[in-house]
């Protein structure tokens, strides 16, 4: 498979009296193309399993008494586990697709010679992964928990209603993230700073 992205951004700066503003922008289009099938020809597990001695149709396999090899297994063609991946109509190419955003804008402000404040709000937004053609699928469970369904982009959810979304999520555009700092120089002749901060990430 091969992955591309495309990304623009852009930022401002400028000082006003006492105010250092910046401003900035950001956004990128990812696309992931998934060429080949993981585990198409399949793959097989063996643990030993199936040479356990067995004792009144119970296995015995203790530190005192080891019973079971992997490779007597092997050996035996008795696997322990088996799995392959089987694409509908023999299709195995995917093609996801996601998209981000993101915008700033922050201020350091000089309150005094001792004294300096920065504040700043960051949004961002990333797009739930996409594919090309829908072909994506999620498991939808009742609102009880009692049962489950297979959902595909674009189905009607049969416990909501709703039309399932292209990304299967839904996109959440909320994602802010304020900060607050300073830095404090309490006496101007001694090398003392003070500094905090908070913010959310």
């Amino acid at each position: 498979g091969r992955a591309t992205t495309f990304s623009l951004s852009d930022s401002i700066a400028m000082t006003k009296g006492k105010h250092s503003l910046s401003f900035g922008l950001s956004g990128s289009s990812r696309y992931t193309d998934s060429l080949t099938a993981s585990g198409a020809r399949g793959s097989f597990g063996f643990s030993g399993v199936n040479t356990e001695l067995l004792v009144d149709g119970k296995p015995v396999n203790t530190k005192d008494i080891p019973t079971g090899y992997d490779l007597a297994d092997l050996l035996l063609g008795l696997p322990a586990s088996a799995s392959a991946n089987k694409y509908l109509n023999g299709n195995n190419t995917f093609y996801y697709r996601q998209k981000t955003a993101a915008a700033f804008i922050s201020d350091d402000f000089r309150a005094t010679t001792a004294l300096t404040l920065s504040m700043g709000l960051r949004w961002e937004f990333f797009a739930p992964q996409t594919e090309k053609y829908g072909h994506m699928a999620n498991v939808e469970f009742s609102p009880n928990g009692t049962s489950l369904a297979v959902v595909t982009p674009g189905q009607q959810d049969p416990y909501s209603g709703n039309l399932v979304p292209t990304g299967l999520l839904k996109p959440d555009y909320k994602m802010l993230q304020p900060r607050l700092g300073f830095a404090w120089k309490p006496w101007s002749k001694r090398a003392i700073v003070l500094r905090g901060g908070y913010g959310l990430v």
